[in-house]
C-alpha cells in the first residue's frame, strides 16, 4: 500500500532511529524507492523538544494550565536541554524525591522551584535511569540486571529459570526473602511487575523488554565491569544445563551468545572447543534463517575457539566453520573475506571432495564481482580434477553446433517413460562436476555462448552415462531453451517436458523456477502462445521467492509483465 502511489487515501505512519538505519538498510532503501516514484513522503526529525513544547507536556501531564506551568518547565528544561526521554525522567525523580507533589488541601500540583534548580542533573538518561533502578528493591534491581544483561527481551519463564538459580547472583542474600521462612524463594514476577509499575518494563505477550534501550545501558552499567564475562558465562552454561533438551533449541542463540561473552573467561581447550560446536551450530541455523550477518558473526566466534594445530586435532570441526563462514560472507557480500578463508580450506583440506563446496561458494563471489572469465577458470580447473573434461581451446562454432544437435536427439527421441528408466546418478564426483555445471552456465549464458553450448552438451552426456540428478533437470531446461533458437519448437516443448518428469520424478522443487522458466516461457513466446506463458511464469516467480531463488524469480516476474503488455493482458 505504502509503494502503490496511486493509492491516495492510505495514510502510514512511522518512526526509527537515524543511528540505527544505515544507507543499505532495507527501509533506508524502500524510502529512496518511493522518493523516486514521487511519493509524498514527509520526514520529521524529532530532536530536543521546545521550550514550549516541553510546557505543553508537563501541562497535559499533571493536567494544569500552562501558564501555571511555566516555571515549572523553565527549570525542566533548564536541566535536559528538552531531551524527550530526560525530560520523562526527570519528572519522575521530581515526583520520586516529593519535589513536585499534589496537595490535597488545595486540590493542585505543587512543586519547589529553589529545590529543583538546586537539584543535580546527571550527564544523560543512562546515569538518571540508573539512578532510579538503585532506589528499587534489591531483588528488582537483580531482574532487571539479569534481563539487560541477556538483551532487550527474554520470554518469562526464561527469565524465572535463570533468577531462580542463585549461581548467577551477584549477592546471594537478595534472590532470598527476608522473612523467617529463608527457604521460600521469591516471587520473581512481583519484582517484574514492580518494574513494569515504576515504566522501565513493558510485556508483551509471554515477553518481558526494556521500554527504552537507554534503560537496558543503564541497567547493564550497574553490574560491575569485571563480572560481567563471568555473568554471562555462568548464564550461558545455566540455559543449556536447565532447558530440557527438547527446548534446547529454542535458547540456541541466547546461550551462545551469552558463552560468546564470555568467552574470554573459557581457558579450558576442551570447553572451547565445545563453544565452537555451538557457534558452528548457531551458525547453521541462522543460515537456515537466512540471517547471514548473524550466522557469519557465531561462526567467526567459531573459529576463534579453535586451539593451534585444529586443522589436525579436530580436521572436521574446522572445515565445516571455515567452509560455511566462507559462505555466509559470500551471502554478506564480503568478497575479500570469501578469498581468505576459501584459500586456507583449499589449501587445508585433505580430499578434493571436502573443497568442492568451499570452491563453487567462490566461484559464485567471482562471478557476483562479474569476474565470469576467473570464475568459469576455476570451475574447469575443478571439473578436469574431477574427470570431466570440457575441451579447451574451444572447437570451431560449427563443430559445437553439430556436437550438440547430435546431444539433444538423445534425448528428443525418448519417451517419458524411457527416461524415467534411467539408473539414478550415484558417482559422487559425477555429481559434484553437474553442480559445478550447473553453477558455470548462469555465467556462460552470460558471457559466452560457445561455453554455454560445451557446458549443456556435457550435462547432457554425464546424464545419459551416468543417470539423472537433481541439475539433469535444469540441463534439459536449458537445452529446450536454446532449441528456441534453432526454431526446432516441437522437440523444444518435448525436452521442456521431460526436464519436468526429472524434476518431479526426484522432488527437485529448488529448480522449478528455472525449468518453468527455460523450458516454457521461451517456447510459448516464440511461438505466440503468449497467455500459455502466463502460469509458467508466475509459477515460477512464486516458488522462486519460496526457495531462494532470487533471480529467477525476478527475470520470470519481468518476463510476465512483458509478455501481459505484448498480450494485451493487464
Amino acid at each position: 500500500l505504502v509503494a502503490n502511489i496511486d493509492v491516495r487515501n492510505f495514510l502510514f505512519i512511522g518512526s526509527y532511529r537515524e543511528d540505527q538505519i544505515g544507507a543499505d538498510h532495507p527501509l533506508a532503501v524502500q524510502m529512496r524507492e518511493l522518493e523516486c516514484k514521487k511519493g509524498a513522503i514527509t520526514s520529521i526529525n524529532v530532536g530536543s523538544i521546545s521550550k514550549e513544547d516541553v510546557n505543553d507536556l508537563i501541562s497535559d501531564t499533571i493536567q494544569t494550565p500552562s501558564e501555571l506551568t511555566q516555571p515549572l518547565s523553565d527549570a525542566v528544561y533548564k536541566k535536559t536541554s528538552g531531551k524527550p526521554l530526560l525530560v520523562i525522567r526527570f519528572l519522575h525523580s521530581l515526583w520520586d524525591e516529593e519535589l513536585l507533589q499534589f496537595s490535597l488541601e488545595s486540590k493542585s500540583w505543587t512543586w519547589d522551584i529553589d529545590a529543583i534548580d538546586s537539584k543535580e542533573i546527571c550527564d544523560g538518561v543512562v546515569e538518571l535511569m540508573s539512578k532510579k533502578i538503585l532506589q528499587l528493591p534489591h531483588g528488582c534491581q537483580d531482574t532487571l540486571k539479569l534481563l539487560a544483561c541477556l538483551g532487550s527481551k527474554c520470554n518469562e519463564s526464561t527469565l524465572k529459570l535463570l533468577m531462580t538459580d542463585e549461581r548467577i547472583s551477584d549477592q546471594k542474600s537478595d534472590l532470598k526473602t527476608r522473612q523467617k521462612d529463608k527457604e521460600k524463594e521469591i516471587d520473581y514476577s512481583l519484582w517484574l511487575r514492580s518494574a513494569l509499575e515504576e515504566g522501565l518494563l513493558k510485556k508483551e505477550g509471554q515477553c518481558w523488554m526494556f521500554v527504552h534501550n537507554q534503560i537496558q545501558y543503564a541497567a547493564y552499567s550497574l553490574i560491575p565491569e569485571k563480572k560481567r564475562g563471568h555473568l554471562h558465562k555462568q548464564v550461558g552454561y545455566l540455559l543449556l544445563d536447565r532447558v530440557p533438551d527438547n527446548q534446547v533449541e529454542e535458547v540456541l542463540f541466547m546461550a551462545v551468545d551469552q558463552l560468546n561473552r564470555g568467552s574470554m573467561f573459557i581457558e579450558e581447550t576442551y570447553k572451547r572447543v565445545e563453544l565452537a560446536k555451538l557457534n558452528l551450530r548457531a551458525g547453521e541455523k541462522a543460515m537456515s534463517l537466512a540471517a547471514f550477518l548473524s550466522a557469519a558473526s557465531y561462526l567467526k566466534v567459531g573459529i576463534g575457539m579453535l586451539c593451534d594445530g585444529h586443522w589436525e586435532s579436530h580436521y572436521d570441526l574446522s572445515l565445516r566453520l571455515y567452509s560455511l563462514y566462507a559462505e555466509t560472507e559470500y551471502c554478506n557480500g564480503h568478497f575479500q573475506e570469501v578469498g581468505h578463508f576459501a584459500g586456507l580450506v583449499i589449501k587445508q583440506a585433505k580430499e578434493l571432495q571436502s573443497k568442492i563446496r568451499v570452491h563453487m561458494t567462490l566461484i559464485k563471489a567471482l562471478g557476483a564481482q562479474n569476474k565470469l572469465v576467473d570464475a568459469m577458470g576455476i570451475g574447469f580447473t575443478i571439473l578436469t580434477q574431477l574427470g570431466v573434461q570440457c575441451p579447451s581451446p574451444l572447437p570451431e562454432s560449427h563443430v559445437i553446433f553439430e556436437e550438440f544437435t547430435k546431444t539433444w536427439k538423445l534425448f528428443a527421441n525418448r519417451t517419458n517413460a524411457e527416461l524415467l528408466s534411467l539408473n539414478m546418478m550415484d558417482d559422487n564426483d559425477i555429481l559434484d562436476a553437474m553442480k559445478i555445471l550447473h553453477l558455470l552456465s548462469l555465467y556462460a549464458y552470460l558471457s559466452s555462448q560457445e561455453h554455454l553450448y560445451i557446458i549443456n552438451i556435457t550435462m547432457l552426456k554425464l546424464t545419459m552415462q551416468y543417470g539423472v540428478c537433481n541439475e539433469s533437470c535444469a540441463a534439459l531446461a536449458v537445452c529446450s531453451f536454446m532449441l528456441v533458437g534453432t526454431e526446432n519448437f516441437k522437440e523444444s516443448e518435448h525436452i521442456a517436458y521431460l526436464a519436468m518428469t526429472i524434476l518431479e520424478k526426484l522432488e527437485a522443487k529448488e529448480f522449478l523456477p528455472q525449468v518453468l522458466l527455460c523450458g516454457f516461457s521461451g517456447i510459448f513466446c516464440y511461438t505466440k502462445q503468449f497467455k500459455r506463458s502466463f502460469e509458467p511464469l508466475l509459477r515460477s516467480y512464486q516458488v522462486g521467492m519460496q526457495t531462494g531463488g532470487i533471480q529467477y524469480a525476478m527475470t520470470s516476474a519481468s518476463r510476465l509483465i512483458i509478455i501481459s503488455f505484448i498480450a494485451g493482458q493487464n
